[in-house]
């Protein structure tokens, strides 16, 4: 299942509207919308953040990557599974790939000076 669907899902679950979301997040309702429908994919971590909170979900659960609603992000091990760090990385801002890119870059110099 994906993000605009969970979010949709969630949504639907627990009887809010397009407009109580946006309200609850600080974004319009014509966002949320996309938010469900999948056409803003790249969604701000903070925004992320305060969804999970507001369905009591874990944000693994929330992006798609587990169907287990109470996992935590350290108990995610989204190297040890190809398709999973492809989602996760899909999820992500264009910032947060840049920052993920440079520390990826940083620790492999790292490994090559040893």
């Amino acid at each position: 299942m994906t993000f605009a669907e969970r979010l949709r899902e969630l949504r639907k679950e627990k009887g809010m509207t397009l407009e109580d979301i946006g309200q609850a997040i600080g974004v319009g309702r014509a966002t949320v919308y996309k938010y469900e429908h999948g056409i803003i994919t790249n969604i701000p971590l903070d925004k992320i953040n305060q969804l999970a909170q507001i369905f009591n979900v874990g944000r693994p659960y929330l992006m798609g990557w587990t169907d287990n609603r109470t996992m935590t992000m350290p108990e995610v091990t989204i190297l040890t599974d190809n398709v999973m760090f492809l989602k996760a990385y899909t999820a992500m801002t264009t910032e947060e790939r840049e920052i993920l890119s440079d520390l990826l870059i940083k620790s492999y110099a790292r490994y090559q000076e040893e």
